[in-house]
């Protein structure tokens, strides 16, 4: 959720690249691997250094995060838990 939040306020986001998160934030975030410090720096180097990448990548995360919702997460959490019940 903190990488939803980040990208809906308009952050431009850095994520791991491990679990759900590449796929949630698709093209709207740079990743890195956990214990790529370089990498990491790198990252926030780029969008230190190049604000119009900053700004485009702050503009594919809040349309990103725009397709996920609180009532959505819950009607299909809701509807795997009828599967198997």
């Amino acid at each position: 959720m903190t990488a939803l939040e980040a990208m809906a306020a308009g952050v431009p986001a850095i994520l791991s690249r491990r679990g759900a998160l590449p796929e949630v934030a698709g093209d709207a975030a740079a990743f890195v691997e956990p214990d790529d410090v370089a990498g990491l720096a790198a990252a926030m180097k780029r969008y230190l250094d190049d604000p119009a990448s900053a700004e485009a990548a702050a503009r594919r995360g809040v349309a990103r995060a725009a397709r996920y919702s609180w009532d959505a997460s819950a009607e299909t959490l809701l509807a795997r838990y009828r599967q198997i019940a």
